[in-house]
């Protein structure tokens, strides 16, 4: 594959979530990291990091980042692994660890300072990547973002409201919430897609979750419990702790934006 979440010639969209757990070398990534705690599996994560194209620390997230590869005694040609850019308003990194960070890049200009109050740091650091992309010229098959889906519950819903801003920041190129049990991304409105469920996760839970309000005309296929044209809103229907039926294909068809999240582990 040679983007997660490519479209086909019939206008459908096909999505497989084991090109990001199993880490295919045809898929060609940056990684972000949040300031949330990093749980993901310490082997996995140490891959992903080493198998980016781009990697990016967000803030707090890099003391978080440089915490965690102390602890995991996880060094790359003797130094901890510094991260190509930081960008943040730079109100949570502590200041010895700025020090180091910019004693550490390859030039200081790589601490990108985002001061707009107006978004979240999250928001601005896919914005800079879209300017270091463009910049680079470099080819960006999706965006993996370290961001643990517990603690503060605006945090979570601030990092959502992202998802529904990536299509203005970075076109095409999809952005996942990757946690340590846990995959989830936004499935765009008037498209089918065709997401392809890896064996290993069929008994694992799945959700659709409608963030834009009343959601009709939603159609499934290949879910335990499936909608057949129907409406999904708060104070209504909503679809969480949903499963897999037999297939091996999942496919939603609806006219708002859902939320799709997918366990990649047991409860």
């Amino acid at each position: 594959m040679k983007q997660n979440g490519t479209n086909n010639c019939n206008g459908n969209k096909e999505w497989k979530p084991t090109n990001i757990l199993e880490i295919s070398d045809t898929f060609r990534y940056a990684i972000v990291i949040l300031n949330t705690p990093i749980l993901l599996n310490e082997n996995y994560l140490k891959q992903l990091w080493e198998k980016a194209q781009l990697r990016v620390t967000v803030d707090g997230g890099t003391d978080r980042w440089l915490n965690w590869a102390k602890q995991h005694a996880y060094f790359i040609k003797d130094k901890p692994p510094i991260p190509d850019y930081v960008t943040g308003d730079f109100d949570s990194i502590r200041a010895e660890t700025r020090t180091f960070i910019e004693q550490n890049l390859i030039s200081k200009d790589r601490m990108l300072s985002t001061p707009d109050q107006n978004e979240t740091d999250f928001t601005k650091s896919l914005l800079e990547i879209s300017k270091i992309i463009s910049k680079g010229n470099l080819t960006i098959d999706g965006v993996l973002v370290v961001a643990e889906s517990c603690g503060r519950i605006d945090h979570i819903f601030g990092n959502v409201n992202t998802l529904h801003k990536v299509e203005n920041i970075l076109g095409n190129i999809p952005v996942f919430l990757l946690a340590h049990n846990s995959i989830a991304w936004l499935l765009k409105a008037n498209i089918k897609h065709i997401i392809e469920i890896p064996e290993k996760l069929r008994g694992y839970w799945t959700s659709l979750i409608p963030l834009c309000g009343r959601t009709e005309n939603i159609s499934t296929t290949g879910l335990k419990w499936n909608l057949d044209n129907g409406v999904m809103e708060f104070g209504s229907l909503v679809s969480t702790s949903n499963s897999y039926g037999s297939e091996s294909v999942v496919t939603v068809q609806t006219s708002k934006h859902l939320l799709w999240a997918m366990g990649t582990m047991k409860d």
